[in-house]
């Protein structure tokens, strides 16, 4: 998405309203504009959540990071093909996650303390008035460089996918199916808590669970989220498609059915189409490819 004037401007801003879970700043084809220590972050692994308190970043940073150790950060404005006079009437302001806050379009920042953190960056200018979440990016700030971050693993009734993106599970999701997290792993820590998002607005908090979903469904996008005792997180996702045939290639399927910020009340997800988090995946197999090449 190339901004042009004030009005895509703004546009971005309502697509983060809408998507906030399932649309980062560079997912319709514009380059990240987010650096950490002059890198460029790319987009986080896990495109989707379906509950409304699952934080999930939009951006993974490019590295770790050491404790107490100032990190540079910056917001590339050209590209985001933003008007400079825009630019200069609109306030950025930084929430680093621990607590400490900072406003402009260049920062440093060092943590006292080790853990994964989630960055948020609101953008606010005289037409908009309450800040708009424009970039949230997760950082893992370690002891050492050759500390070794938790991993998240999903297996769904035994079966574990090879990848997310193209090796996509299938069950008749109106049975009861075992969701196991047990093979999650933390080689300088050890995992405290699992937070299940099943893709349906239901959760759970046990390494081991069962879950049955609604027959509107065609298919869904759980997540697993561990947390070991030294404050870090990975996170982990997978597609289950309804029925007994696989889909080769994501892009091929239909559009998922979860859906952003649905109502509390809502029952009924089959009819919520998943636009954001179509795009994201699709973004996520054309970065793969490119990073192949």
């Amino acid at each position: 998405m190339i901004l042009k004037n004030r009005t895509n401007w703004l546009l971005l801003i309502t697509l983060f309203l809408v998507f906030p879970r399932t649309v980062s700043a560079h997912s319709f084809g514009q380059p990240p504009y987010f650096k950490v220590n002059g890198v460029y972050s790319n987009l986080y692994t896990v495109p989707t959540t379906s509950l409304e308190d699952f934080n999930l970043p939009q951006d993974q940073t490019p590295d770790k990071y050491l404790v107490n150790v100032p990190i540079n950060f910056e917001v590339d404005t050209a590209r985001m093909s933003v008007p400079s006079d825009i630019v200069a009437k609109t306030k950025f302001t930084w929430d680093f996650g621990d607590g400490s806050t900072a406003t402009g379009l260049k920062e440093s920042h060092a943590y006292s303390k080790i853990g994964s953190y989630i960055l948020s960056i609101h953008a606010q200018d005289s037409t908009v008035p309450t800040p708009q979440l424009l970039e949230t990016a997760e950082l893992n700030i370690v002891p050492s460089m050759d500390y070794q971050l938790p991993t998240a693993v999903i297996k769904i009734n035994g079966l574990q996918s090879k990848d997310p993106l193209t090796d996509i599970l299938s069950f008749k999701l109106t049975n009861l199916i075992s969701f196991d997290g047990s093979s999650s792993s933390s080689p300088n820590g050890q995992i405290t808590s699992y937070t299940w998002d099943f893709g349906d607005q239901k959760s759970g908090d046990q390494s081991n669970m069962t879950h049955a979903y609604s027959d509107d469904l065609s298919q869904v996008f759980p997540v697993l989220r561990v947390t070991d005792n030294q404050g870090f997180f990975g996170d982990a996702f997978v597609e289950i498609k309804n029925g007994n045939q696989s889909i080769a290639n994501p892009i091929l399927s239909p559009a998922p059915q979860t859906g952003s910020k649905p109502s509390s009340g809502s029952n009924n997800l089959g009819i919520i189409l998943g636009a954001g988090v179509l795009a994201g995946i699709i973004f996520l197999v054309i970065l793969k490819k490119l990073r192949r090449n």
